[in-house]
């Protein structure tokens, strides 16, 4: 239940389980590892380098014209002091090239990694897989090197070229531009059929190889033949490739270029029954699949298989030797093999270098499967098993972290949910606060309504009343005077009071609202005059306090008032802008303009200091640019 709440809170602690148990699986389908490090040869280093760009390169002679199907890289790799394999040498920067000749003046770029460093491999081969393409020599060129500070250097454990499944570069001939003088690295190191890996271990538990014949001239023929022990009818015969596991892994190892297979009821092979077989022809090397020739019910006690013409493999070209072997022989007879066990002879066989060769092995059932693929299948495959290894290592030690991190989370789950009784009462309480607060924002928004619509209302029918007044009793001067009073007393309150309702308006206002607000004032006092208001439009955004809104639009009416009254001016400039953290506004006039430092018997410059001083702001007096006043009122915008 625990790991269950733990997938749910991290994802990802799922995922990689499903992802971990994916490699397992595919790491199970892989062939086994090499297991201990083959360190009997190391391979091929240059000579040291005080710079890393240093050009060095290593090439390897196939004989003959080949069609390459894949080239392998094996980095050359030396025990560390605890026993741990580590790379040197490997090349940071390099290009494989194949030509037909020794000198590459035409070359062919297989691969080329040159402008960014390579990745340091693993203990693994670097594959270059489907080549596809002829030639003769096969060149590794380093053109950034590795190894380690001021000593610099190329170095390959092993140059594989494979053609028709085996490695045709195993005893090739080896050149290369210089070559450190240790006897640790040698250029036959670079091509000895020697790697890291070893051999693939499918090949290396078989405890025999086979038959293999005398070393002999190509043309030479040998044979082996196996004894029923008494004249059968034959149905078939099954020749298996050998693939020698002490030796550089090769498919097809030894298998006759041209061979027959005939049965005969003496030792002697006096008179003879012809089974199958290739003599005119080279027949195409079998790999590791076995080679089936149906008898068609021929009878005979013995079945022999003679090679015309030997293989010649890798290692063999410039001695000239060619090589007759079979890992198995079967002979079909009544739907069973017929052989396991027999006596076997043959015109010859291999001196005691090994083993794991007699002709007795021919026939002791001990044969490579088909389907292990070739030797890059398999260093392919060790290449995928040491990435999937490594990955998997990292995955079995993330899900210690993920079930930290979830426990981690269920814990704060818990307490948050601890808490969500909490966070409701508080909830509930700033719910209660919101609701006030949108009640008193609604009442104010009536009291808005109230003050227009009732006493607007009235102090505008005070005043139409006293003109209805005027106009019925003109006679009665004294009574004209007041009503006259009245009337502009109502007027000037019906403005005031709607000054008062834009105010305390619903919503915070803008630069943009206060200036078109100035723009309608100024048209209503300044009627006759010419006048500007330079402020921002009603697209303004700069939001502005109430106590800022208000003192700015008051001191505002009140200049405007005092220039209508006592400048005597034809043109008024208004500027409103922002600077900063405050907000300015500028009135200016070519009236008659006034000192400021005269007493007056009015209160219009006073109540304009007052408000300055009130809301922490500064009022500033002065001439205009045509003579008359200047005043440049300045306070702080959150006012």
């Amino acid at each position: 239940m625990i790991e269950r709440w733990r997938r749910w809170m991290v994802p990802e602690l799922g995922e990689e389980a499903a992802r971990l148990e994916g490699l397992r699986a595919e790491l199970e389908r892989l062939p086994e590892g090499p297991g201990e490090p083959d360190y009997s040869s190391t391979g091929y280093r240059s000579a040291p380098e005080a710079l890393d760009v240093a050009e060095k390169y290593v090439q390897v002679d196939l004989g003959k014209l080949m069609m390459v199907d894949d080239i392998v890289l094996m980095p050359a790799v030396v025990p560390s002091a605890s026993g741990e394999p580590v790379v040197v040498g490997f090349p940071l920067r390099f290009r494989v090239e194949m030509s037909e000749e020794l000198d590459f003046g035409r070359r062919e770029v297989v691969f080329e990694r040159t402008e960014a460093d390579f990745p340091v491999p693993g203990p693994v081969p670097v594959m270059i897989r489907g080549v596809g393409r002829r030639g003769r020599y096969v060149r590794v060129t380093a053109v950034k090197l590795g190894g380690e500070p001021d000593n610099h250097f190329l170095a390959l454990g092993e140059l594989v070229v494979c053609s028709g499944g085996r490695n045709v570069a195993d005893g090739a001939l080896v050149q290369a531009k210089d070559i450190l003088g240790s006897p640790r690295w040698s250029l036959r190191g670079v091509a000895d059929g020697i790697s890291v890996l070893g051999r693939p271990t499918e090949i290396r538990r078989f405890p025999t190889n086979g038959y293999h014949g005398a070393m002999g001239g190509a043309g030479g023929e040998q044979w082996v033949q196996v004894d029923l022990g008494e004249e059968k009818v034959i149905e078939s015969v099954v020749l298996i490739p050998a693939r020698p596991g002490d030796m550089a892994d090769t498919i097809g190892y030894g298998f006759p270029v041209r061979f027959r297979v005939e049965a005969s009821v003496d030792a002697g092979f006096g008179e003879v029954v012809a089974i199958g077989g290739f003599g005119e022809d080279d027949y195409p090397n079998p790999g590791d699949r076995r080679v089936e020739l149906r008898a068609g019910g021929a009878r005979g006690r013995y079945v022999r298989v003679t090679a015309e013409k030997l293989w010649v493999g890798p290692g063999r070209r410039e001695a000239g030797g060619g090589v007759f072997a079979l890992a198995e022989m079967e002979v079909s007879v009544g739907g069973r093999n017929a052989v396991p066990g027999v006596a076997v002879t043959a015109s010859g066989q291999l001196d005691g270098k090994s083993e794991r060769w007699a002709p007795a092995f021919l026939v002791d059932g001990v044969a490579p499967p088909e389907g292990i693929g070739t030797y890059a299948d398999w260093l392919a495959a060790m290449a995928r098993k040491y990435e999937i290894e490594k990955e998997a290592g990292l995955l079995e030690r993330r899900p210690w972290e993920l079930r930290e991190e979830a426990d981690w989370r269920l814990g704060w789950l818990g307490s948050g949910m601890a808490g969500m009784l909490v966070v409701a009462g508080v909830a509930g309480w700033w719910s209660g606060l919101v609701r006030e607060r949108r009640r008193a924002q609604q009442l104010r928004a009536g009291i808005a309504r109230d003050l227009h619509d009732e006493i607007g209302s009235n102090l505008s029918s005070i005043g139409l009343l006293s003109e209805l007044a005027i106009g019925v009793a003109p006679d009665a001067e004294a009574m004209q005077v007041e009503l006259e009073e009245i009337r502009r007393v109502a007027s000037q309150t019906a403005d005031s009071m709607r000054d008062i309702v834009w105010l305390i308006g619903p919503g915070r206002k803008t630069m943009g609202d206060l200036s078109a607000r100035m723009r309608e004032t100024a048209g209503l006092m300044l009627a006759g005059m010419e006048w500007t208001v330079e402020a921002p439009d009603g697209g303004g955004e700069d939001r502005l306090s109430l106590g800022a809104q208000r003192d700015m639009y008051l001191f505002f009416k009140e200049a405007l008032h005092n220039i209508r009254r006592h400048a005597g001016a034809t043109r008024v400039r208004i500027q409103l802008v922002r600077r900063g953290r405050t907000m300015e506004l500028m009135v200016e006039d070519n009236g008659r303009g006034f000192d400021p430092g005269r007493k007056s018997t009015g209160h219009g410059l006073a109540n304009m200091r007052q408000r300055a001083e009130a809301c922490r702001g500064s009022l500033v007096i002065g001439a205009g640019n045509g003579s008359g006043a200047r005043l440049v009122f300045t306070i702080p915008c959150g006012w």
